[in-house]
């Protein structure tokens, strides 16, 4: 029939197309990414793929819409689900996030890096920082993902998907090639840079922007003078409400691939004033002052995530015939004691972003879609962020990573299906290594039955179990908790190379008792796999020798501009 002749036809192209994209990747160089040049051949074969693939159709379960969810600074113990915490009329801190988990899987054993831009990579690459050299947050300076790496984004336009970045980026933007738009995304709306105030969308100039088209450079990136004033997390669940509508309003409905990443809830400590207040009795007093700004923060992107999922089954989007997957993820730990401390909560792990502790890497991930075949579970096998690549376009898609670098990531769809940790290939996590300065503690690892080892004698900052303002001294002293449990320092020590830490984090996740002396046999196992590892790796990403390395703000000389700053790419 011409349909099946279609997809026969499409499956053809695309296995084509991949082969293509190897073949010609080792002539790639960074510089010419994204010109017409260089990628000429596969430009071909898009052309093709876009004649030939059914038009008009809605995701199904061989396609479903895919919306992936990044909260920023998250901590552990900041959803709801652990912690308890409510409103003052005893609503649940995060509701849309325990319904999530009710209707899908909750991952615990779920890692991520210590900070923003390595994690971002992981999600976008499906590989380590210490394959793409993105291992420390990227400020002002002319770096970015290398534009030699295929992201998710790439992947899920060769299946026909409409995809669209919402809200924080994070990834470079020295040049145009590194901004969303050049790196797989149809649309983007939202900010470059790591973080800014929540209502002026400033840090020391403007920093919004709406990008409506792919590979959207000069001339058709907007600055959105007139959103100042209005919070980001409604800015951006009102972005997201579009892209729906208009997807539904359409007449192709081509899956939707949505990377909703919210600016919440990294600093500064901002919410609009109403939802603060919904925490006044229930945390109440000066000792939780903090903690009731950054509830609000919390509870505000949940409803906004709420209401993103509740428009998803208003539209049909929840169906068997008709399904979106979504996946949240935070991207680090609460920061508790280093790296601007806001309210988090990781216990009962210690430390916090910026580090290697378990409270800096250890995750909050949910997976919710009406094509899981059970809900209200826990998934206690080992995850990363570098995983979900692999798990959407091999599990959830059934299609090919053949054009992308050697992933780190694993397929772990079946897994999840199953609920059953021993069908999935992942049988470790490398957690790299710390963001103070670049390789001042780790590298560390884990393996699935729950050994770590840390190299460099630390894991980062003091090793507290801070929460607020002050530890969990007293109040905790009998779980060990506090300035002075077991190992905890009031200054980190010097690294030290030649010294290794050995916890076992599967019986005792606070990181309390030291092994290394007592189990030398599973050190040097694992200090076998942390060398294989490093073996593998690329040095840390350097800024483009070609571009000014610091940025400037640009002046922007319109009507609505009215002479203020923004920021921009400038190479």
């Amino acid at each position: 029939s011409p349909t099946s002749a279609s997809v026969i036809w499409v499956a053809l192209v695309l296995s084509f197309y991949s082969a293509a994209r190897q073949w010609h990747h080792h002539v790639r160089t960074e510089s010419a990414v994204g010109s017409m040049g260089s990628i000429r051949v596969p430009l071909v074969i898009v052309a093709a793929v876009a004649v030939w693939y059914p038009a008009g159709v809605a995701a199904d379960a061989a396609r479903p819409h895919i919306l992936f969810v990044v909260a920023d600074d998250f901590g552990f113990n900041d959803l709801a689900l652990r912690d308890g915490e409510t409103t003052n009329q005893g609503v649940p801190l995060t509701p849309a996030l325990n319904q999530l988990a009710a209707e899908g899987i909750l991952l615990d054993n779920y890692y991520v890096q210590p900070s923003c831009s390595p994690s971002r990579a992981c999600f976008m690459s499906g590989r380590y920082p210490l394959h793409t050299g993105i291992n420390n947050w990227l400020p002002n300076v002319a770096v970015g993902l290398p534009l030699d790496e295929v992201t998710l984004a790439d992947l899920l336009k060769e299946h026909g998907y409409s995809t669209h970045a919402v809200g924080k980026w994070h990834l470079g933007f020295y040049n145009w090639e590194s901004t969303p738009t050049f790196r797989g995304f149809d649309s983007f709306y939202g900010f470059y840079e790591g973080s800014e105030d929540y209502f002026q969308h400033t840090t020391s100039a403007f920093d919004l922007h709406r990008e409506p088209t792919a590979q959207c450079g000069p001339g058709c990136s907007q600055l959105p003078w007139g959103d100042q004033g209005t919070y980001s997390a409604f800015l951006f669940t009102s972005e997201v409400e579009a892209i729906i509508r208009a997807n539904r309003a359409s007449a192709e409905k081509d899956p939707l691939f949505i990377y909703l990443a919210y600016q919440s809830v990294h600093a500064p400590a901002q919410a609009p004033q109403e939802y603060i207040d919904l925490f006044n009795t229930s945390l109440s007093g000066d000792a939780y002052k903090q903690r009731r700004t950054f509830a609000g923060m919390v509870h505000c992107m949940d409803e906004g995530l709420g209401n993103i999922t509740r428009l998803l089954k208003d539209q049909g989007m929840w169906t068997q015939e008709d399904p979106t997957v979504i996946i949240f993820t935070d991207e680090n730990g609460a920061p508790t004691d280093a790296c601007a401390q806001i309210g988090g909560n990781n216990l009962p792990h210690r430390g916090g972003k910026c580090s290697i502790w378990e409270g800096g890497t250890k995750g909050v991930s949910i997976v919710a879609s009406p094509l899981l075949k059970q809900s209200n579970i826990t998934y206690h096998g080992l995850a990363h962020g570098v995983d979900w690549l692999p798990t959407i376009i091999t599990g959830v898609l059934g299609g090919s990573t053949a054009s992308t670098k050697p992933l780190d990531g694993h397929n772990l769809w079946s897994a999840l299906q199953e609920n059953d940790p021993t069908q999935s290939t992942r049988t470790d996590v490398y957690y790299g290594i710390t963001d103070g300065a670049v390789g001042e503690y780790g590298p560390a690892l884990r393996t699935a039955d729950g050994m770590k080892i840390i190299i460099g004698g630390w894991g980062g900052g003091t090793g507290q179990f801070k929460f607020l303002n002050d530890t969990y001294s007293n109040t905790n002293a009998s779980q060990g908790y506090g300035m002075h449990a077991i190992g905890a320092v009031s200054a980190a020590p010097p690294p030290n190379s030649s010294k290794i830490l050995l916890y076992n984090v599967e019986s005792d996740s606070s990181e309390l008792f030291e092994l290394a002396s007592t189990h030398p046999d599973i050190v040097a196992e694992l200090h076998a796999l942390v060398t294989a590892h490093q073996q593998t790796g690329v040095p840390q990403a350097s800024p483009n020798a070609s571009c000014p390395q610091k940025a400037a703000a640009s002046t922007d000389n319109s009507p609505a501009g009215k002479g203020r700053k923004y920021w921009g790419p400038w190479c």
